[in-house]
């Protein structure tokens, strides 16, 4: 399980569009947010996060303690057939990660938390009259308003979660996790919101339940299985 000398930041990461050099990392732009799971490192994201950047060098990049990023490439990578649900493959270091699919069936009430890299605090630092690119790390809270079965408008799949707080653009691939369960179980990722003048501003995650025992060809067992290999 999480220990306090963990920070989310370091399973919590932002994907990029972005150009190797030798002394890091040269960010294009940012994606989106994904989380990892298991201990290979895969990570689950949205899927709407990679689509157009086929032929793109994506990474995953970390925040170093001594300031600055340091990006993984990601090597592999496979959509979901039906829903908003992609997985990612990191090269590098030994991945390890505390996140795992909650395997629960949950209802309108379950109260959950959420880790992504929002836009607005990913370019709100700015340097000589232009936005500089810097990901920051921002929580949010909220409950399960309802569970929805259906087709949105400009969201894909049919297998949501109506959430009560918007976590804004960029959050996409968000790991929404349960905050009453014993472990850090994720019950659904984020993929996006309905800002209303009007009425109520919503978003939506897709529920975990519908992607469980999805068997992608890049990992060869399922993400439910991947993911109950856990730090202890």
């Amino acid at each position: 399980m999480f220990k306090q000398s963990d920070a989310i930041r370091d399973y919590v990461f932002p994907i990029a569009s972005a150009e190797m050099r030798g002394d890091g990392v040269a960010v294009k732009r940012v994606l989106g947010t994904a989380f990892l799971i298991g201990s290979q490192g895969f990570a689950l994201t949205a899927k709407h996060v990679i689509a157009g950047s086929e032929d793109e060098r994506l990474v995953a990049i970390f925040a170093l303690q001594s300031g600055g990023w340091f990006g993984y490439e990601i090597t592999a990578r496979e959509v979901h057939s039906t829903e908003d649900v992609a997985l990612v493959k990191l090269d590098g270091a030994p991945w390890k990660s505390f996140f795992r699919l909650g395997n629960s069936v949950e209802h309108a009430s379950c109260k959950y938390r959420l880790w992504g890299y929002p836009d607005d605090a990913t370019f709100e630092l700015v340097a000589g009259n232009q936005a500089i690119v810097r990901p920051d790390l921002v929580y949010n809270e909220g409950y399960v308003r309802r569970r929805y079965t259906g087709e949105l408008p400009a969201i894909q799949g049919t297998s949501f979660f109506e959430l009560s707080e918007v976590a804004g653009t960029g959050a996409s691939g968000a790991p929404v996790c349960k905050i009453t369960a014993p472990a850090w179980d994720v019950i659904g990722i984020y993929v996006g919101e309905k800002i209303n003048d009007r009425a109520t501003s919503v978003s939506y995650a897709v529920r975990e339940e519908s992607f469980r025992s999805w068997v992608p060809k890049i990992l060869d067992k399922s993400v439910l299985e991947e993911s109950q290999n856990v730090t202890v």
